[in-house]
């Protein structure tokens, strides 16, 4: 794609418009240090809102606009980053000149694009969400989609948790990318030694920002200045949890809670994993394994012990259960493309699942959160996010199911890596809502750019061997990179 000769530029202000080929190239400085990239196809509006910049975040500079025969140069008042068009590319440049990214390229195939430029061959690259391996990600072909692996090795791509975004170092400076789009992406930073990396995007719009300042620090600040920053959590999720799969019946949870206390142990958490439920359904407890849930978690809150509570995305299909009857009659939940419920299997069988790309759907959701809270739940354990769904090859749905959505349909390929991030909202608000006094404690394990303003994560599920407890270790930087602070990991011995 070749930017017209005459450009036509349109200035706002804070950046500009020109043409590139048949679409419109579209240049936002967002901070003096801060670059917004847009690439707007032909008789659309461009990106759609996005689900991990927050509006209110989205300070404005100022930018000086010069054209020339055949370049525009676009720098902030204060000189911290420029944009360089000439001929059929355009360059991405830091105050000392030093290419951030330099030579970039777009190009289509189909609903792929793919996004190409050069950069230093020493640069290292950290970041890009939960990945397993080395912390420098050059030489890797990473995979942004959020996937459930039990047991995953040290080179598994993908897992649980994508974040497009990156931290890079090189000649003294640091320089971030974020690469905002929910579909499926593919990054390929280029081995050490190459000159050339990209990121493909398997469909949606280009829309990214890149960062520059003389360390890390603060390119993670300005990234959450866009993103969001993890509240802070209730003093007590800070302590000792105690987890596996899984306790049950009732009499197993004080013998091994009475046996904390007993001991002069610390504990101040106890996980309940899905064998309270009955048969599997969220909302609900097993009236043989725990006759009385109330009396129980106010006993564990008598000595200081608080319960969290496990909940999957998919709400079993049978009448009279209450959760799938509302759910069911307010129509927000996943279709399949002629728009019948979409029926996944999962841990209580054949299922469906909300639809929380949905504001009505979130409310609901936070609504059925209700009966647990009320008995004492003192915090929530977000399963099967990615979303997860049994019997299919890939281990989730479809990439044509729909999701309603608020204000516009959209297909699983679009939501899929958003959508345990907006069931932890969900989660989030809902909790909020019932106990506004308190600090809301969320647990979940998959997550896009901006999840960590809904709470904790974790690792994904782990088996009793210690290489895989070990390999756990290595990734905790990861997260750090996304300012994801409050994460933990399955310990040896969670699961048989």
């Amino acid at each position: 794609m070749t930017p017209d000769k005459s450009f036509q530029v349109h200035r706002d202000g804070s950046g500009f418009d020109c043409p590139l080929g048949v679409d419109t190239l579209s240049v936002t400085f967002v901070r003096d240090d801060v670059v917004r990239v847009r690439i707007i196809r032909p008789g659309t509006n461009g990106p759609e809102a996005s689900w991990a910049v927050l509006p209110s975040e989205h300070i404005v500079a100022q930018a000086n606009v010069a054209e020339f025969k055949d370049s525009i140069l676009a720098v902030t008042p204060e000189g911290g980053v420029s944009v360089d068009i000439r001929n059929d590319t355009f360059s991405v440049l830091s105050a000392h000149g030093d290419g951030l990214m330099t030579n970039v390229t777009v190009t289509r195939e189909g609903e792929s694009t793919t996004i190409t430029w050069n950069c230093p061959p020493d640069r290292r690259v950290y970041g890009c969400g939960e990945k397993t391996g080395g912390m420098d990600r050059r030489g890797r072909r990473m995979v942004m989609w959020n996937k459930d692996k039990f047991e995953y090795g040290e080179h598994e791509e993908p897992i649980y948790y994508c974040i497009p975004f990156c931290v890079s170092l090189d000649g003294g400076q640091a320089h971030g990318l974020f690469v905002d789009n929910t579909w499926k992406q593919i990054w390929e930073p280029g081995d050490s030694g190459s000159t050339q990396a990209s990121v493909t995007l398997c469909g949606g719009d280009v829309d990214f920002y890149v960062f520059t300042a003389p360390d890390v620090k603060t390119i993670l600040n300005r990234f959450t200045e866009l993103t969001g920053r993890q509240p802070l959590p209730p003093l007590w999720s800070l302590g000792y949890h105690q987890s596996r799969y899984s306790y049950y019946p009732e009499s197993e949870v004080r013998s091994i809670t009475e046996e904390f206390r007993k001991r002069r142990y610390p504990c101040d958490v106890i996980h309940f994993d899905i064998h309270y439920m009955d048969a599997y359904k969220d909302f609900t407890w097993d009236p043989v394994r725990f006759p009385d849930p109330p009396k129980l978690l106010s006993d564990l809150n008598e000595i200081g012990i608080r319960s969290v509570i496990i909940l999957d995305p998919g709400i079993k299909v049978e009448k009279g259960y209450s959760a799938y009857e509302s759910l069911f009659e307010s129509g927000c939940f996943a279709r399949n493309p002629d728009g019948t419920p979409f029926v996944g299997e999962v841990w209580p069988g054949p299922s469906i699942f909300p639809d929380v790309t949905d504001g009505k759907c979130r409310s609901w959701w936070g609504d059925q959160m209700k009966v647990l809270d009320e008995i004492g739940a003192g915090g929530w354990w977000l399963d099967l996010t990615e979303p997860e769904v049994f019997l299919y090859d890939n281990h989730t749905m479809p990439d044509d199911v729909v999701f309603p959505g608020e204000d516009s349909p959209r297909t699983h390929a679009q939501v899929h890596n958003i959508y345990g991030m907006q069931l932890a909202r969900a989660t989030y608000d809902g909790a909020l809502r019932h106990r506004p006094e308190e600090r809301p404690f969320v647990l979940f394990r998959s997550g896009y750019a901006g999840a960590q303003r809904y709470g904790a994560t974790w690792t994904g599920d782990n088996a009793a061997l210690l290489k895989r407890t070990l390999g756990r270790l290595a990734q905790s930087p990861d997260l750090i990179f996304a300012r994801v602070p409050h994460r933990v990991r399955d310990g040896y011995g969670l699961s048989p």
